[in-house]
Parts: structure tokens; C-alpha cells; sequence
């Protein structure tokens, strides 16, 4: 008989002295739930994130998800039109590039999930006159995990972004602001819903303006 679809939420309650972490079903019965300190990061938005997120995986892999993750998938990537060509994104000098424009936040995706631990790293890209147009990074972590990531400025590619663990995968269309994760563990899809803010960068935005 096939399973129905279950349907998950994750709530994240962000106070003041602590972050409550918790997934419910649609009953609204707690799976499971956790606690990290907020008043510890001060200012320091990066490492408040980077805890935030592992304690989300944590959660969502306790809740009997994904499993052990082990490898990471994101892309970013859009083709600018003919009128944008000469964008300050395609001129080396003026800082452009797809890696620095958008493929900070597949490093940053994958950072979250697998840690700072890279034993090696493998880039290739494609060109636009002096700047990376399209860049492939390939990294290779100290315990075995793998994150392949990608970035484009002239090149269309789904925007998702994937983790994979030992019991299953999550999909996260635009990784980088998602509205919901698609869970796949071989019965159906199981979906967390994680709403956002206008398009999730004002979040991001007002975040930076907290710390400030």
C-alpha cells in the first residue's frame, strides 16, 4: 500500500537570550525540538548562522529524515539579457564575476552543512572576456563528504539546492531563500515548510541591519 505524503513544519522562535528550534506534523505534535543561545554571538551574524543551521540539521536529521549528511548540491544561476552586457557584474575589475556575485552563497550552503574541514578543492569555469561567466567548484572534504556547487551569470541552470544523507534527500528549490524542503527517503515526498519574509532577502537584509 502506498504511503501517503506527510507534511512537516520547522519552527524557528529567535529571542533575545535563546533560538527555539522545533519540527511539528500537521497534528501539530513536536517530533523534536532544541535550544541554542543567541545572546553569545553579539554582532557576529556568521556564526549565529552557521549554528542556526546546524542545529536545524540536527532537528530535521533527529526527526528520522535524511540520515548522516554527506554530500551537498547547490546552483545559483541566471543568464543576464543582451542589454546587460555591459554589466559591472562581466568586467573583472569592477568586481564581477558568477563566483563572487552568486556563488558565495553555494559556499556558504554547503559550509552550513559539512563544516570548514576541506581537504581539496577542484574549479573549473567558462569565461567572459576576463571573468568567470560560469564556475563549477568541487569540494572534498576531510571526512569524505563532497559538496559540487555552481554559479552562472550567462547560463541558466535550476536554481536548487540538495542535501543528501544516508537515509535520504532534501530538495530545497533556491537554496539560497526556500519556501519549503522536499524530503525523499524512497516512500513519498515528506515537505517542511519554511515561509519567508517579501523574497527571503529582506530577511537577510534586516538581519545585517540588527547587527548594525
Amino acid at each position: 500500500m502506498e504511503e501517503k505524503e506527510k507534511n512537516f513544519v520547522v519552527g524557528v522562535d529567535v529571542g533575545g537570550q535563546t533560538t527555539k528550534i522545533g519540527v511539528v506534523d500537521t497534528r501539530g505534535e513536536v517530533l523534536t525540538q532544541s535550544v541554542i543561545r543567541t545572546d553569545t554571538y553579539g554582532t557576529d551574524a556568521d556564526a549565529y548562522i552557521t549554528t542556526l543551521a546546524d542545529a536545524i540539521t540536527k532537528v530535521v536529521e533527529a526527526a528520522g529524515k535524511v540520515g548522516e549528511i554527506r554530500g551537498v548540491e547547490g546552483r545559483f544561476c541566471y543568464a543576464m539579457d543582451a542589454d546587460e552586457m555591459d554589466s559591472r557584474l562581466l568586467v573583472n575589475a569592477l568586481g564581477g564575476g558568477a563566483l563572487l556575485d552568486v556563488g558565495c552563497y553555494g559556499l556558504h550552503f554547503a559550509d552550513w552543512y559539512l563544516g570548514h574541514d576541506v581537504a581539496h578543492v577542484s574549479v573549473e569555469a567558462d569565461f567572459y572576456h576576463d571573468t568567470d561567466c560560469h564556475t563549477c567548484v568541487l569540494l572534498k572534504y576531510e571526512n569524505g563528504a563532497v559538496a559540487d556547487l555552481s554559479a552562472a551569470t550567462l547560463l541558466k541552470k535550476p536554481n536548487e539546492g540538495y542535501l543528501y544523507g544516508t537515509k535520504g534527500f532534501a530538495r530545497l528549490s533556491r537554496f539560497y531563500a526556500p519556501e519549503e524542503i522536499v524530503l525523499e527517503r524512497g516512500n513519498g515526498p515528506e515537505r517542511i515548510a519554511v515561509p519567508y519574509t517579501g523574497n527571503g532577502f529582506e530577511e537577510q537584509i534586516a538581519h545585517f541591519c540588527d547587527c548594525v
